[in-house]
């Protein structure tokens, strides 16, 4: 083969490697992903991948607004995927991948710590009380 045709396949290949790549990570998130939500004082983020393939979002806890569901931009089975949308200063998307049950959950879980109200809780969840305090 001379150089030409070479380039040309190493050019049409470049797609399918991409694509297959791309598949292949969702397949491993998929089976062993995870989604892990911090929440401290001075650092908060949301953590979505696997091993040492992690995609980090942070964000300020003293800034959200409102935990709500959203959907995805994409569709599957005729319809589109629920999501779970933290609004601050900008709209973190994340939990696409999470079974129905456990999206619920960590919703519910996020809005009771992020969005509290000095109401009595009826669960064991920890009272962030510096979360109060507007940043300087």
């Amino acid at each position: 083969m001379d150089l030409g045709m070479t380039l040309y396949l190493c050019l049409f290949m470049i797609p399918f490697v991409t694509i297959g790549i791309g598949m292949a990570s969702l397949a491993i998130m998929n089976l062993i992903g995870k989604v892990e939500v911090a929440i401290d004082e001075l650092e908060a983020n949301i953590a979505t991948g696997f091993g040492i393939f992690v995609w980090r979002r942070r964000f300020d806890p003293r800034e959200v607004r409102s935990v709500n569901f959203g959907e995805t931009a994409w569709r599957s089975n005729g319809g589109a995927n629920a999501i779970i949308e933290l609004v601050c200063d900008r709209t973190i998307k994340f939990g696409s991948m999470l079974q129905a049950d456990r999206m619920e959950w960590l919703r519910v879980v996020l809005k009771e710590l992020l969005l509290h109200n000095e109401t009595n809780r009826s669960s064991s969840l920890p009272h962030l009380n510096w979360l109060s305090r507007k940043p300087n």
